[in-house]
């Protein structure tokens, strides 16, 4: 896949798309169908009116006096039948309305959130274009919500309420042109004045973003972060740093719903004025009672209406800002994800090779080659670039140039899934997830996998690999063999745990010493047989126990590189690559425990 290609931009969501359009069609027939039921409302109340002024006769020829003439006749049962069903067909179109707006914005908010998630997914955590967890997440929950209430609050009023007073605003013209005009003036004079105030609410929606901003990632780090206060003696500050912006989180919404004030107040003088001229304009012409009735019932149903597209005027500008961020994530490369038409990884004995790999301004061009079942020990200075090469061998970050090579297959071009259940990296980066420990091991299970722990089993050696020998060559054959051969530790850690594989995790594993979240890890990798096992700071002695130690490098079949500054697990390595300067030197360590090739052992770029 070509750069290019990799980093194309990535599109909202049509709001169009797939079935909304049949949603919105259904908006537009309630609206429509409102508007008939209140011109109905209306005309009966009319019919209604003439037969009590003329004392229940019906109108003849000769008598001008009712707009429509033929309603006089019917009964007053049946006048009272039409004044109830249409009512409540109104009422009913109305509530339909709702869940239908609703099922537009979650239609529509569903689909942003899936393409958030898989370019995010597909995203570099540790790239240039990497952003806080706050952040994203204000992106899911805050952003996709302002889209959500464009759709059900804006878009869906525009389509139902804007039909109905369309349809009410011609019913007025027809009946009474001079109400009619003075009417589509009032609420052409009202729109404009809510466009202005719209202008100005964009500013003020900006700034109370910003200030809720500032508010959110303070309490998301302060709390989460509550003991770095405390040994600091903070608390008392930093009391004061958020009674600041909680104020000034608060003033900005003051701002802001002065503006939405204004605006509502505006669409509220519009119905009221509306009513005014139908009084006005209805008396100054003479209209009959019962005609102005019936005018009157059409120009009361617009209040409600009007006042709702008022409101699609501060759905939008908030939904134009939320948009706006939305779009700046979408617009960062996602460099990892997969690749059109890509095929699984094959099958192979787990030969790894780094063909003149790159990272500009960090890591110069690297070339070197681990073998089948080789561990190699990764060292280097502080910020040398060791956990980034790790990282780039299990693809969770781009190469500016060069490949991975995995059994002679480039990891670039396959299904990022099969890679990285094929390499698997642990490091403090990668941390355990809320949950229980037993769901935190099945994490690491190749889909379809079933095991002891996903029956609830307690023991540890039912979530760890199982039991079984293994063979010399591929290493990815069936999930549930013991392929790390530390299924009685994980038994051991079961019963050591207060509720065993169920023992309740927070954030980060919070709950569990160190020693036991990296153990836990540890497993979590192990879990799908990878050909290549990354560890990143490794202190496997003192994490784990010499015991798993000695299990790891002497029984597991796989190709373990990790990064170590302690000289007795550096000395039990076949090979030692030494990052510095951006370079990396490859040679071997003792005498080893593999048969080395002196042209693939003697690599220094």
């Amino acid at each position: 896949m070509s750069a290019a290609a990799r980093r194309r931009r990535v599109r909202m969501p049509h709001t169009l798309g797939g079935v909304r359009r049949r949603l919105m069609l259904l908006l537009v027939l309630a609206g429509f169908g409102q508007a008939v039921c209140v011109v109905a409302f209306a005309l009966l109340v009319h019919g209604a009116a003439y037969r009590v002024t003329h004392g229940g006769q019906t109108a003849s020829g000769h008598d001008r006096s009712a707009i429509y003439t033929h309603v006089a006749g019917y009964a007053p049962t049946t006048l009272a039948v039409g004044l109830i069903t249409s009512a409540c067909a109104t009422v009913l179109l109305k509530a339909a309305g709702e869940p239908l707006a609703e099922r537009l914005a979650q239609s529509y908010v569903h689909s942003v959130r899936m393409r958030l998630f898989d370019h995010v997914a597909a995203s570099e955590a540790g790239g240039p274009y990497r952003r806080t967890v706050g952040v994203t997440v204000l992106r899911f929950t805050g952003d996709a919500s302002a889209l959500r209430l464009w759709i059900s609050k804006g878009v869906a009023p525009i389509l139902v309420d804007g039909v109905f007073v369309a349809c009410a605003l011609v019913i007025l013209t027809v009946t009474a042109p001079g109400i009619g005009a003075l009417s589509v003036a009032l609420v052409l004079l009202a729109a404009a004045a809510v466009t202005l105030f719209g202008r100005r609410l964009r500013e003020r929606v900006r700034d109370t973003r910003r200030h809720n901003g500032r508010l959110a990632a303070f309490v998301n780090e302060r709390v989460t972060h509550t003991a770095v206060m405390q040994s600091l003696g903070r608390v008392g500050e930093e009391r004061r740093v958020m009674r600041r912006r909680s104020r000034d989180y608060g003033r900005a919404m003051v701002r802001q719903a002065r503006l939405t004030g204004a605006m509502s107040a505006t669409a509220e003088a519009c119905g009221i004025g509306i009513l005014l001229i139908v009084v006005t304009v209805g008396l100054v012409a003479g209209t009959t009672w019962e005609a102005l009735a019936s005018l009157l019932t059409v120009a009361g149903f617009l209040g409600a209406p009007l006042s709702s597209l008022v409101r699609v005027q501060e759905h939008w500008q908030q939904s134009r800002v939320a948009r706006g961020r939305i779009t700046e994530i979408l617009a960062a490369p996602a460099r990892l994800g997969r690749p059109r038409r890509a095929e699984p990884l094959a099958n192979g004995p787990g030969r790894l090779e780094l063909a003149g790999l790159r990272v500009d301004g960090v890591l110069k061009e690297m070339s070197a080659v681990a073998l089948p079942g080789q561990r190699i020990v990764l060292q280097g200075p502080p910020g040398a670039g060791k956990s980034l090469l790790l990282r780039l061998i299990a693809r969770l970050q781009e190469p500016d140039g060069g490949a991975v090579l995995l059994d002679g297959q480039d990891l670039a071009r396959h299904d990022p899934e099969s890679v990285r259940r094929a390499i698997r990296l642990t490091s403090p980066e990668l941390p355990l997830l809320r949950g229980s420990v037993g769901h935190n091991l099945r994490l690491g299970e190749p889909p379809g996998a079933v095991s002891g722990a996903a029956k609830g089993a307690a023991k540890g050696a039912a979530v760890g690999a199982g039991e079984g020998g293994h063979g010399s060559g591929d290493v990815n054959g069936d999930a549930n063999r013991d392929v790390n051969g530390c299924g009685d530790h994980v038994e051991a850690l079961a019963e050591l745990l207060p509720h065993g594989l169920r023992t309740r995790l927070g954030e980060g594993g919070h709950g569990l010493s160190m020693a036991v979240r990296y153990q836990v890890a540890m497993v979590r990798a192990l879990r799908s047989a990878p050909r290549v096992l990354l560890l990143d700071e490794a202190r496997l002695d003192e994490a784990l126990g010499s015991d798993l130690a000695e299990r790891l490098f002497e029984r597991y079949p796989g190709t373990v590189i990790y990064v170590t500054d302690d000289p007795a697990l550096a000395a039990r390595a076949d090979a030692l690559w030494h990052i510095e300067g951006g370079r990396l030197t490859v040679r071997p360590v003792g005498c080893g425990r593999h048969d080395q090739s002196p042209v693939e052992w003697e690599t220094t770029t």
